[in-house]
């Protein structure tokens, strides 16, 4: 009986262990176009305690690279940290830009984000994010 939970017991182990990539797992698969995997990631740099200014900047290179593969709960977090400057440059146009992305989706809270967004840039600002946006809407819609 022992002998037959512990062999039980060690195969929830391999299992579990097994189901979890490496780092460096992620990174190969996130360098291949897997936006889920870039997501994962950059969650991972995200959450770091030491040298967060490094890990911040790794963070805001994966979320994008999951973002523009088409990941919304990337392009969320991506919008958000360029609209605070976490691991980036703060910049209300780019995070626009990936607000209205997902706003394009029906999405309340990225309208209700691309809209707060809108009231710190001039109208020329906001043409251009627009037009980025579509941009990056067309490239998405061929992806999918």
């Amino acid at each position: 009986m022992l002998k037959k939970l512990l062999s039980a017991l060690l195969i929830s182990l391999i299992t579990i262990s097994s189901s979890f990539a490496s780092t460096t797992e992620l990174m190969q698969q996130a360098e291949n176009g897997d936006k889920l995997a870039a997501y994962r990631l950059a969650s991972h740099y995200d959450k770091q305690t030491v040298d967060t200014d490094n890990n911040q900047k790794l963070a805001v290179k994966w979320f994008k690279k999951s973002a523009e593969a088409g990941f919304e709960t990337a392009q969320m977090v991506l919008a958000f940290k360029y609209a605070l400057g976490n691991g980036t440059e703060k910049n209300m146009q780019t995070a626009y830009t990936w607000f209205a992305v997902v706003a394009e989706t029906g999405n309340e809270t990225a309208i209700a984000y691309r809209n707060k967004a809108a009231l710190e840039l001039t109208p020329e600002q906001i043409s251009s994010a627009e037009k980025q946006a579509r941009v990056w809407i067309k490239k998405l819609a061929t992806k999918k």
